[in-house]
């Protein structure tokens, strides 16, 4: 292993070392590795931590609990020696002789980016200042880079193995464009631009609420909010993304049709003054009275939960699509009054059930289906299949594989009355006996009351 020299500058901020080595290669990557005093390494190795508001670092930041894990290991002889990680900055050169480089330029002011070890650097400050004649001697092994665009790449491929925030993963990935599917990449891009508005919007229903490089408990995780899974589409902002993507809108139409429809449901659903409610019901939808009384539709804005938010973003995706489908730059006033009523039907008394993944799927089903309760075109289970085919049928709590069949079996039809055939082989079996119809129980007056309020609602068709 080759060994760091010592050079000095014109003052002790500039004063640094000249690192050599033999360079070394797997899979196609070069590096060097050198021995360095820990009193070299602590003024050489800068470790910054990620922020998503400037794009700048690529470090997580620093843990203090594992970090004093580490201190006792070490303290204690229980540490296993291994080595640290960096690359070079664009401020650096690198030297090449023949299969041996020199790096220069190596300062306090132009460290090295410390890629891994930021936590043991901590622990062996720690130690050193309690006391410095016992750690004096202390070398670290360290690994460098020779390629500093890859940066935050390298960063993240050292941290695949360990317990890092899958925000901050997901973060830096976006950030440096890792993500290799295309199309995907086109949408989180937009959808994270929109997150972003909303989380530097005092008035939004997220705002400062995002965690982007921790799991903070009492914000939305950005993760959460990009994911492109099918089932929980309708509750992110990814879901919205595709929404507008469909429809050729762009995430300033997107942020603002969830901004107006916030605002909105803001000003008609907060709490009543009174405990006695007036004749409008969903004034008691946002209420909340500490950890007892939290109603289901309640953001984490509003001293909710994570659950009340993500169902208020599958409420405010059922408008975004209303209004791309009618080609709208804003939401109609009737979609708004309609959304309105039908989170007064729905959840006006329901208070938060949990927020499990199924409990907001069965949510936003409940209310996709009163929403778009007399929509003219094609549905299935009452939901649009334009919509479904968009977002998913299993984020609305519906079978996949029965709207396919149904899907399927129209299409047969259709080919049908123009004489034709569908290719592939045939749905189902024939010569089945059909069901024995059943007789309908007889309709309660709260169903009769409730079937009446519906028919009112459908009449206010959503586009």
């Amino acid at each position: 292993m080759a060994k760091s020299t010592s050079k000095q500058g014109s003052g002790e901020a500039s004063s640094g070392v000249v690192l050599k080595g033999k360079v070394g290669k797997i899979g196609g990557r070069e590096y060097v590795l050198v021995d360095l005093e820990y009193v070299q390494a602590r003024d050489i190795l800068k470790a910054e931590a990620y922020n998503p508001q400037t794009g700048k670092g690529w470090q997580r930041e620093l843990n203090e609990d594992k970090a004093g894990k580490l201190v006792a290991a070490m303290r204690g002889g229980h540490y296993t020696p291994a080595a640290f990680s960096a690359s070079i900055s664009d401020k650096h050169t690198v030297n090449r002789k023949g299969d041996h480089v020199e790096i220069l330029g190596v300062t306090r002011d132009t460290p090295l980016n410390q890629i891994d070890g930021q936590h043991r650097s901590w622990a062996l400050a720690k130690l050193f200042a309690e006391d410095q004649d016992k750690w004096t001697d202390t070398t670290i092994p360290l690994l460098i880079t020779l390629d500093h665009s890859r940066l935050a790449e390298d960063f993240l491929n050292l941290q695949k193995s360990n317990p890092v925030a899958r925000n901050l993963l997901r973060s830096i990935e976006v950030k440096e464009g890792l993500i290799t599917d295309a199309d995907k990449m086109e949408l989180i891009t937009l959808a994270t631009d929109v997150i972003s508005k909303l989380a530097l919007t005092k008035t939004s229903f997220m705002p400062n609420g995002v965690a982007y490089t921790s799991n903070e408990k009492k914000k939305m995780q950005y993760s959460s909010l990009i994911s492109p899974g099918a089932s929980t589409l309708a509750t992110t902002v990814y879901g919205g993304a595709k929404i507008a993507k469909d429809k050729g809108k762009s995430a300033k139409w997107l942020y603002d049709v969830y901004m107006v429809g916030w605002n909105y449901l803001e000003k008609n659903l907060k709490p009543a003054d009174s405990e006695i409610p007036n004749e409008t019901t969903t004034r008691l939808a946002f209420m909340s009275d500490g950890k007892n009384d939290i109603r289901l539709l309640t953001p984490l804005s509003k001293d909710g939960n994570r659950g009340g938010t993500s169902l208020l973003i599958a409420v405010l995706n059922m408008l975004a699509w209303s209004t791309a489908k009618a080609d709208l730059d804003a939401p109609a006033e009737n979609d708004l009054k309609k959304m309105c009523e039908c989170v007064d039907m729905l959840w006006a008394e329901v208070q938060f059930d949990g927020g499990s993944a199924p409990d907001l799927r069965h949510h936003a089903g409940e209310f996709a289906k009163l929403y778009y309760k007399g929509y003219r075109g094609d549905k299935h289970d009452d939901i649009p299949t334009d919509l479904l085919d968009v977002l998913s049928p299993s984020t609305f709590d519906l079978k996949g594989k029965e709207y396919k069949s149904e899907k399927r079996e129209a299409e047969k039809a259709r080919l049908k009355a123009l004489g034709l055939t569908l290719k592939g082989k045939p749905m189902g079996k024939r010569g089945r006996k059909p069901k024995a119809e059943e007789t309908p129980p007889a309709k309660s007056p709260a169903l009769e009351a409730r079937e009446a309020a519906e028919a009112r609602i459908a009449s206010q068709t959503p586009a």
